[in-house]
């Protein structure tokens, strides 16, 4: 319960990225460590604030979760012989050749089709 309530305060400020143009989670639904149920709250609530600031900015923006496939979940180097955690696709989302395809691709279009700065920044709070 408590954590509960921290992860809702803690959504509730990470919203703020709704002011950032674009924004783009990678996680891998296989991944023990770090929860994708979390990470896809996560975007669902900045995605969520971000429709809210539509009429007044008159942009949409981008918010999206890549998702990495399960065979890919473990695929960074050096993890073969050690246990599957499904939290070690830094290289092939990032990095490695594969990354171009997973989200290099895809950012550099909407970095060129989208705003790259809102007009109007979040008003700050005392």
């Amino acid at each position: 319960p408590q954590s509960s309530q921290i992860f809702q305060r803690f959504l509730r400020d990470v919203s703020r990225l709704a002011y950032v143009p674009i924004v783009i989670g990678v996680h891998a639904p296989a991944d023990t460590i770090s929860s994708f149920q979390d990470n896809m709250a996560i975007v669902e609530a900045v995605a969520k604030k971000k429709k809210l600031l539509e009429p007044r900015s008159g942009e949409a923006g981008v918010v999206k979760l890549i998702e990495i496939p399960d065979d890919h979940a473990n695929s960074d180097p050096g993890r073969q012989k050690k246990k599957k955690y499904g939290h070690n696709y830094f290289n092939y989302a990032l990095l490695d050749e594969s990354s171009e395809r997973v989200l290099w691709c895809y950012l550099k279009e909407k970095l060129r089709t989208e705003a790259c700065r809102r007009e109007e920044l979040e008003p700050r709070t005392p």
